[in-house]
């Protein structure tokens, strides 16, 4: 094996769940796939020759099971917007949304990336984006099908 394998850019690999995927300089597959009727990134450990079986399966449950975690999903990021409407003068700001209700939550939300950081463990993240706050994206990590935290990102 020469010096300059080492360099050599994998290939793209077709996975039968995520589709079209590269290989990035981490070790993580990166492509974009459908989820909850939206295209995400994802981002998929595994080997040099594909992604990890049990990444696919988390991830074939995660699309399944997304409803049973969402109620703490929802929780979670109307916290972290109750927390920006305290500190968010309306003079100041008149686009900033004034939601009523956690459900409200959706509808200036955007499910950007799904990121498999675990697959033995059943841990990832799930980073969102909201209209109202444009400068960083809200991280959130799920272990056992438990929302743990959420972190600030960007």
């Amino acid at each position: 094996m020469g010096l300059f394998n080492l360099f050599k850019k994998s290939e793209p690999y077709n996975d039968p769940v995520f589709g079209l995927v590269d290989l990035d300089p981490a070790g993580f597959w990166m492509g974009q796939v459908e989820f909850q009727g939206q295209d995400v990134q994802v981002l998929i450990p595994g080997d040099k020759s594909n992604p990890s079986p049990a990444a696919r399966e988390l991830f074939q449950e995660l699309t399944s099971r997304f409803i049973d975690i969402r109620p703490g999903i929802t929780e979670i990021l109307f916290e972290q917007y109750s927390n920006y409407r305290e500190n968010t003068d309306p003079e100041d700001d008149p686009d900033f949304p004034l939601l009523d209700s956690q459900e409200e939550i959706w509808k200036h939300t955007t499910l950007d990336a799904v990121n498999i950081t675990d697959s033995v463990r059943q841990e990832f993240e799930l980073s969102y984006s909201m209209d109202w706050h444009e400068d960083h994206s809200f991280d959130i990590q799920i272990s056992q099908w438990q929302v743990e935290c959420i972190a600030l990102n960007g």
